[in-house]
């Protein structure tokens, strides 16, 4: 019992699971266009057992898919063998019918094909084109606009962009045509009484009539012998052109007849004779201008003449009452010329004889017979068609029977020869079996179709994922003309692969990293992608830090890599001050760290620190660049301050040169005792900044704390240092006599232009004041100098300063100045660590304007003194 029970649970549960089919998913596709029946429905079922069967209303079977299905509902019943069943029922739509409005204009006359329709399309979709049955109406200009039409009825259809067809249909009218004959009355020989009238058959009145004669009726009357021509003009304007001939009605007959014809259009070879019957002699009166006159013959024969109106006047000799001049006329025609229309098929393909031409000829004379035909290429065709032409010039000449002829020429062309213009090849990447080919074909009738089997032919002429081999490649055009095959082989390239190196970035010089990309197999050129957007191998200017880079060859492949760029480290510095070779005790003096810049200063403190125990000093985080130190003692100590090595003036410092990560140790330098001093000598003065705009005639600002020296003669030995006051002042006395002192202002970085020199000190001068000094910050000078406003002779130091050019200097620089007097000149040139390179004897120059010429020939720094007399002017150079 226990068995049963499974057993029907089992069967219930998978009646149950196959019971929920459902259509899952419908796709609809509308008719594109009205009345077409292009729709489809697809539907997608699941549930159930998954064995559907299918039954449409419109009677389709055993399908999930449906085609070519009108507008309109249908319904579907899906099922499978388990008794699953779902219907449904779907609509296919379709646009709405397209309407075509008309706007025409009639022809204005009668064969004038001068109408006009403009077809204006609604619920269609442009761009349109058109096809007729029989002739389409008139000239295309685009936009469904025909002009030049002639009357007629026109249909045929209009197609939009989906390819969906308007049938179309309109006429274009014509007024009713001027239908009329010329009556003619001839005149008698008893006066000028003949007439014409116009007899109406149809056409649209009222008429205007212009008779050649200037009558403007429908009767011309009074007429004698002659031609009267008329144009006649209906209510549309148009017009229509006749004419007419008045003769007599006299004794006198005459006619003219045409013994021979003209037998090929262009000739002059007819024949005409006129006759009459009466009494002799006669006179023939030709309307051409030949006459005959007084002839017996009753006739006057013409020959060779050419088609045309011919009108012969002719009088008898007989004078009674009904006897009077007769007019004949006729019209010489020819045949219609003969015209070779054709039609021409050119050859498919390059090189193939399957040209042909199919001739259909008009004109000339062909009543009994046919057109015979002559061919240039070959005497024995003889029909008006031929075949099998290769490209070339053709001629044929077409006669007809009465042995006249026409020729034309007509030139087959063919397709340029399809060949090979180029062929892609990218090889692609190492491992990646991604090669690409792409054959780009010249001549021949596009579209080109390839194949890589000559079964399988498709227009796609890019060939992708390719591994390494050789492909053959079969090649034929829109009219199946081939070209022999091709193969091209995709040859693996070597691994893509980028080493990367890199320098770092300078401890003080931002941005001066570079990195260094060397790139081996793949395929060149290398396009290369840095994270910083470099777009080179090699990219510079570089700060500190991770770079990436991208790199692409020629097939596209790529490769990443990546490199760090560091930073180079500060420098250290450490050394020792002594006084009196003994080391100092800590805080007795501070240490000043200059380094040299360009500008007015020449150094720039950038760094302070008192001495150690030991006088021991140290600087950390010391940039690349040049500098010096200074070591400025506490007022405890009798002492100098003092620049590296042991030097009181800034100008005679020594320059230490630091790179990235320098360590140097060891430094020492002594300070400089300041000696006892005793007598009756004084120097003062007061120092101020130079003010361009006031120049010397007034003083600046004062100058506080600037340190001065004094320098006993002749051995230049330091005795005596202090600096400004508040005021600028400086004072200096207890100086003994019977020695000559100069007078030095140390400013760092600024340098001396001019300073007082050798200055006595005696028991009669012993106190020297207003021993001034400018400081100038600006560009104008750019240094310390004298006041000669009122120690020296002011227009001898004012025009002495000078100017040196250029500066950088390239080869040699060029010293000019002015003097006002008779002076003892000199120049001393010094390289910044104070080491003299070059100087000039003393020279004695005349007043006026100098130019003195220095060759300079290594880089570097240079301080050039020039000396006037007792004074001394200081130019700092730069050789690069």
């Amino acid at each position: 019992m226990k068995k049963l029970l499974l057993i029907s649970f089992t069967l219930l549960m998978s009646w149950t699971a196959y019971s929920q089919c459902i259509i899952s998913d419908t796709v609809i596709t509308n008719a594109t266009c009205y009345g077409m029946c292009n729709g489809s429905i697809s539907i997608t079922v699941t549930g159930g057992d998954g064995m559907y069967n299918y039954s449409w209303s419109h009677g389709s079977f055993n399908s999930n898919v449906v085609d070519y299905l009108c507008e309109g509902s249908y319904t579907v019943t899906a099922f499978d063998q388990s008794g699953c069943s779902v219907t449904e029922t779907y609509v296919v739509g379709e646009p709405a019918m397209a309407t075509v409005d008309y706007t025409l204009t009639d022809e204005s006359c009668p064969q004038a094909c001068d109408g006009t329709a403009q077809l204006t399309v609604t619920g269609a979709t442009p761009p349109y084109t058109t096809s007729w049955f029989g002739n389409g109406p008139g000239i295309d200009q685009g936009n469904l606009l025909f002009t030049d039409i002639c009357a007629s009825n026109y249909y045929g259809y209009v197609y939009d962009s989906l390819d969906c067809s308007i049938y179309v249909d309109f006429n274009i009218n014509s007024p009713t045509s001027m239908v009329f004959n010329l009556n003619v009355n001839n005149k008698d020989c008893s006066g000028n009484n003949g007439s014409i009238e116009v007899m109406w058959d149809m056409g649209d009145g009222p008429f205007i009539y212009n008779w050649s004669n200037g009558a403007n009726s429908i009767l011309n009357s009074g007429l004698d012998l002659g031609r009267y021509d008329v144009t006649i003009t209906d209510s549309h304007s148009c017009t229509k052109e006749d004419f007419a001939m008045v003769s007599s009605n006299g004794s006198l007959y005459g006619s003219l007849y045409q013994d021979s014809i003209i037998h090929c259009n262009g000739d002059n070879n007819a024949t005409l004779n006129a006759s009459a019957m009466g009494m002799p002699p006669f006179n023939f009166y030709w309307s051409d201008g030949y006459e005959e006159l007084g002839i017996a013959n009753y006739n006057s024969i013409r020959s060779f003449l050419s088609p045309g109106i011919y009108m012969v006047t002719i009088t008898d000799g007989n004078s009674g009452q009904g006897s009077c001049a007769t007019l004949v006329w006729l019209e010489v025609t020819e045949p219609d010329p003969i015209v070779v229309n054709y039609e021409m098929y050119e050859p498919y393909c390059y090189g193939q004889p399957s040209g042909s031409i199919n001739t259909s000829p008009i004109g000339g004379t062909i009543n009994l017979g046919s057109y015979t035909y002559a061919w240039s290429h070959n005497i024995s065709e003889i029909w008006g068609s031929v075949s099998g032409l290769p490209a070339g010039s053709y001629t044929v000449t077409v006669s007809d029977e009465n042995g006249c002829s026409a020729t034309q020429t007509i030139d087959l062309m063919q397709p340029d020869s399809l060949m090979l213009d180029s062929a892609y090849v990218n090889n692609g990447c190492f491992g990646m079996n991604n090669g690409t080919i792409v054959l780009n074909y010249i001549g021949g009738t596009e579209p080109y179709y390839f194949s890589t089997d000559s079964m399988s032919w498709e227009e796609n002429n890019t060939f992708f994922d390719l591994a390494e081999g050789s492909y053959t490649y079969y090649i034929k055009d829109n009219n199946y003309c081939f070209t022999p095959h091709i193969t091209i082989n995709i040859t693996e390239p070597p691994v893509l692969v980028s080493t990367v190196t890199s320098t770092p970035e300078e401890c003080s010089t931002p941005a001066t990293g570079t990195a260094d990309a060397t790139i081996t197999g793949g395929t060149p050129p290398y396009i290369f992608n840095w994270s910083n957007t470099g777009t080179t191998e090699d990219i510079t200017n570089l700060t500190a830090g991770i770079y990436y880079l991208d790199v692409v060859d020629a097939n596209n492949c790529t490769i990443q890599d990546s490199v760090t760029v560091t930073q180079l480290g500060l420098s250290t510095l450490s050394g020792t001050v002594l006084l009196n070779s003994v080391p100092l005790n800590a805080g007795d003096a501070q240490i000043e760290l200059f380094e040299e810049t360009t500008g007015v200063y020449g150094l720039a403190q950038i760094n302070t620190s008192p001495n150690a125990a030991g006088g021991i000093f140290t600087f950390a985080n010391i940039p690349s660049g040049n500098f010096t130190l200074k070591a400025t003692p506490s007022g405890t100590l009798n002492a100098f301050n003092t620049w590296y090595i042991d030097t009181i003036n800034w100008e005679g410092a020594q320059m230490i040169a630091f790179g990235c990560e320098d360590t140097i140790t060891g430094l020492q330098f002594e300070l400089k005792e300041i000696p006892n001093t005793t007598g009756q000598g004084s120097i003062s003065g007061f120092i101020y900044f130079w003010n361009p705009a006031k120049g010397f005639m007034e003083v600046g600002e004062p100058v506080i704390g600037a340190e001065v020296f004094i320098e006993q003669e002749p051995n230049d030995e330091p005795i005596a240092q202090g600096s400004t006051t508040s005021t600028g002042s400086y004072y200096f006395g207890n100086l003994a006599e019977g020695e000559a002192y100069s007078i030095h202002v140390d400013i760092p970085g600024l340098p001396t232009l001019s300073s007082y020199e050798n200055l006595p000190v005696t028991a009669v001068i012993n106190e020297y004041v207003n021993m001034n000094y400018f400081i100038d910050t600006t560009e104008t000078y750019g240094g310390v100098f004298i006041d000669t406003a009122l120690s020296v002779n002011f227009n001898e130091a004012k025009t002495s300063f000078l100017l040196v050019y250029p500066n950088p200097v390239i080869t040699q620089a060029h010293i000019e100045f002015k003097i006002d007097k008779t002076s003892n000149y000199s120049w001393a040139l010094y390289d910044e660590s104070g080491r003299l390179i070059n100087k000039s004897d003393i020279i004695l120059l005349n007043e006026g304007k100098h130019t003195i010429t220095i060759p300079i020939q290594e880089e570097g720094v240079y301080y050039l003194i020039n000396t006037f007399n007792n004074n001394k002017f200081v130019k700092k150079l730069i050789k690069e």
